[in-house]
């Protein structure tokens, strides 16, 4: 008989939706919310083997720039990312020198900027991370023994040697 860790299935997918959840609001939160691509693309899958357990989050490549931000004096980010972003966002430009810069240059200048003063983290997926996490430990440690539990339960059944069956 194998141990079918039903509970503990349970409360991995709970966490993982309400991480997710949270997440998501931190991205709204932080203004970290431009196109959509970051907050529309956040998936999760739940892994549960004989006694190994996975919860498995995929996001968009850039969030690490997103949770992590970028140090100052590090590469300019690419223009065809920031235009899009400008686009997404929408970005007003200023004049500059008399003149509006195009999408192109504005681009240009805001990459430049970030990577001669690099960008601070948002930290939104650590926040909702640490907002859970205690929490869930202890419904995890719950929902494993209450597995335990039944499993051994189903498996061992105690007789009595003096009857006659």
């Amino acid at each position: 008989m194998e141990i079918t860790w039903t509970e503990t299935r349970k409360c991995l997918e709970e966490y993982a939706k309400t991480l997710v959840s949270r997440y998501r609001a931190n991205l709204i939160d932080d203004d970290s919310f431009a196109y959509g691509n970051l907050y529309e693309h956040i998936e999760y899958k739940v892994a549960v083997g004989d006694w190994n357990f996975d919860v498995i989050i995929t996001l968009e490549d850039y969030w690490k720039y997103v949770e992590y931000g970028r140090k100052a004096g590090g590469k300019m980010p690419p223009i065809s990312a920031i235009e899009k972003w400008i686009e997404a966002k929408p970005i007003t430009p200023q004049v500059q020198n008399g003149r509006l810069p195009t999408v192109k240059q504005l681009a240009f200048l805001i990459a430049r900027s970030i990577g001669i003063k690099g960008i601070p983290a948002k930290k939104g997926f650590q926040k909702a991370y640490n907002s859970l996490y205690e929490s869930f430990m202890e419904e995890l440690r719950m929902n494993v023994a209450r597995d335990l539990r039944d499993y051994v339960v189903k498996s061992i059944s105690i007789g009595n040697p003096f009857s006659n069956k």
